[in-house]
């Protein structure tokens, strides 16, 4: 793990430390009333299987903002180095703008940015090679989260270029796309028109492609 993503992570856990939630709302018509696997644990010691099941369902048939705001910081390390958790990125990011993450206090907000920063340039640096497959935790399934949770994406399109080895991959794995979209590998580009234009336009530019050959 990079030492700037460690430091992020910190971040996250003194950002949004709180008391550990006394109760979870949860839908009674479904689901398990333990939302939560081993809830008696330390939050650092949660694994992806202790919360998986919450971290799919929170505002959808368990949990509020208080709740989820405490296992946060414990939900984003495991995404960042655990496959194995049921969540992926764009589910998280949903999670933030169903939380309304841009009313919370600023240094909770700048606190998720430092992370989600630091997270996008560890997947660069360890972006498997193109197999034609997707990897649940490589940079573009976290790229292409980012528009969930309302974020720019220009900022990480200039930290992509700088990554040959990355760009190159993921240039790969979506050049299919430059002629016909719908082919895309990563469903959420799909449901977000404008950031697909934005990404597609990113692999086409002329800026691109001299990083392409640098």
């Amino acid at each position: 793990m990079s030492t700037s993503l460690i430091t992020a992570i910190e971040g996250l856990y003194e950002a949004f430390e709180a008391p550990k939630p006394r109760y979870i709302e949860r839908c009674p018509c479904c689901g398990d009333r333990k939302v939560v696997k081993n809830p008696e644990k330390a939050l650092r010691d949660l694994t992806a299987d202790d919360l998986s099941a919450y971290s799919i369902a929170v505002f959808s048939t368990v949990g509020g903002v208080i709740d989820f705001k405490y296992y946060l910081p414990r939900m984003f390390e495991l995404a960042a180095v655990d496959d194995s958790l049921s969540a992926a990125p764009s589910t998280l990011m949903c999670h933030l703008t169903r939380g309304e993450w841009r009313r919370w206090p600023k240094f909770e907000q700048v606190a998720v940015e430092v992370f989600v920063k630091a997270w996008f340039l560890f997947t660069l640096d360890r972006q498997p090679e193109y197999s034609g497959q997707e990897v649940m935790g490589d940079a573009e399934n976290v790229l292409c989260a980012l528009p969930e949770a309302g974020l720019a994406l220009e900022p990480y399109f200039h930290m992509l270029r700088a990554d040959q080895k990355a760009l190159i991959q993921i240039y790969s794995e979506n050049e299919a796309a430059l002629s016909n979209e719908s082919l895309l590998n990563r469903y959420p580009w799909n449901y977000c028109p404008e950031a697909t234009r934005a990404f597609l336009d990113f692999l086409r530019s002329a800026e691109t492609e001299a990083a392409l050959y640098a």
